[in-house]
């Protein structure tokens, strides 16, 4: 079975893109939306103040960070900043954040960048899948995860839990499994 990446952040889309990119198919989730639906969502937020708890500025395809203004604050003397900039210069950005010392490419470039990053996620094989919730977490097997979402479950070979700050009922979920499971030993 493939492996599961839980969140579409940076964190979530990085790993997703190297597991694909290396041939492992891998299925990747968030509760909220593509790009373009939670900008809808965001503007019907700010004009009818209608909350959509799911996908919003802090939940759906880029992570919180599709809503900043492209600034791409890193750790720039980390070698892995330039894999991060090389792939985001690959999939849109322009060449010169390759460059600059403060990369900046913007809150349209970096929604750009994003869905191209998807696209070819799928392209390699792998599933994007939104609308789709963590609710549960169950190991089955030494080598199967069952994990239970808002849209059915999926046995999964690998999980990676890449959630934002803000996945707060997820960490609860979590936190209250450990602890329920430490009581039963």
């Amino acid at each position: 079975s493939p492996p599961l990446v839980v969140g579409m952040g940076p964190a979530g889309l990085f790993c997703a893109l190297i597991l694909a990119e290396n041939g492992y198919r891998p299925v990747i989730i968030d509760r909220g939306d593509r790009i373009s639906d939670r900008v809808k969502a965001v503007e019907r937020f700010y004009t009818e103040r209608s909350l959509d708890p799911e996908s919003n500025i802090q939940f759906g395809a880029g992570g919180a960070g599709t809503f900043s203004d492209g600034k791409l604050l890193t750790r720039i003397n980390d070698p892995k900043c330039a894999y991060v900039l090389e792939t985001f210069r690959r999939f849109g950005a322009p060449d010169e954040i390759t460059l600059k010392a403060k990369p900046h490419i913007g809150t349209d470039i970096l929604r750009y960048v994003v869905d191209n990053i998807l696209t070819e996620i799928e392209r390699l094989g792998g599933e994007v899948i939104y609308r789709c919730k963590l609710t549960d977490i169950e190991r089955i097997a030494e080598d199967n995860i069952a994990v239970k979402t808002t849209k059915g479950d999926f046995t999964c070979s690998a999980l990676v839990l890449a959630l934002g700050h803000s996945a707060r009922d997820t960490y609860e979920m979590l936190i209250k499994k450990h602890w329920d499971q430490q009581k039963t030993y």
